[in-house]
């Protein structure tokens, strides 16, 4: 696939890493989970069964959402990142003190860049909400699909797409993704033209014949 703009072509970009895919992904995190949306950095989770990373954590403030970042390429073996990573998650959500701490980073963080009223409150009520799980790949599989019906929180996936400026590379690119949450855009249905007056409808015939 190409894509074409004024005459020149861009195409598919391969992601060197998952964190090269990772860095573009948090650099539009808001285009793809909402303007107002916050961000927070990989997590660590001390569980029973030993320790649950994620790629971050995105608070929806639009949807009164909460989001489990997992940043994958199609390349990888998922079903042995994301299922292991996910169980042990879901295993320390299940603990009490768990999501005390969750809330209490959230909040500690969120306090700092923003004042918001009975915030300890709004953010209690969502960590106590179940999580969603966002999974943004380069390409979607048959077997992401398969992984998903397994995992213990509802989720949703995103192809992220990169093109490049052909024989520049990533210095010119374009990024290709859809968002997860997107504000309806209301279009305005355009005005019925003006009737025109039909002594002037006469004149103007006269005047084009």
């Amino acid at each position: 696939m190409i894509l074409l703009k004024d005459g020149v072509k861009y195409g598919p970009y391969s992601y060197t890493s998952e964190e090269e895919l990772a860095d573009m992904v948090v650099e539009h995190y808001r285009e793809i989970f909402g303007k107002n949306s916050l961000y927070f950095g990989p997590q660590t989770l001390k569980t029973r069964t030993g320790e649950a990373r994620s790629d971050g954590l995105v608070v929806s403030l639009d949807e009164d959402k909460w989001y489990i970042l997992e940043v994958e390429l199609a390349k990888h073996p998922l079903s042995e990142h994301i299922i292991p990573q996910i169980t042990k998650f879901s295993i320390a959500y299940d603990e009490t003190e768990t999501r005390k701490k969750i809330i209490g980073t959230l909040y500690t963080a969120i306090k700092q860049t923003q004042k918001i009223e009975d915030l300890h409150k709004i953010l209690t009520d969502l960590i106590e909400t179940q999580p969603t799980i966002a999974i943004i790949i380069d390409q979607k599989t048959p077997e992401l699909n398969i992984i998903c019906k397994k995992l213990p929180f509802p989720t949703q996936t995103i192809e992220f797409k990169t093109y490049t400026r052909e024989n520049i590379g990533i210095g010119v690119h374009v990024h290709e993704f859809q968002p997860i949450f997107e504000k309806e855009i209301v279009v305005q249905p355009p005005k019925p033209p003006e009737k025109i007056p039909q002594k002037l409808r006469q004149v103007l015939d006269v005047a084009e014949s």
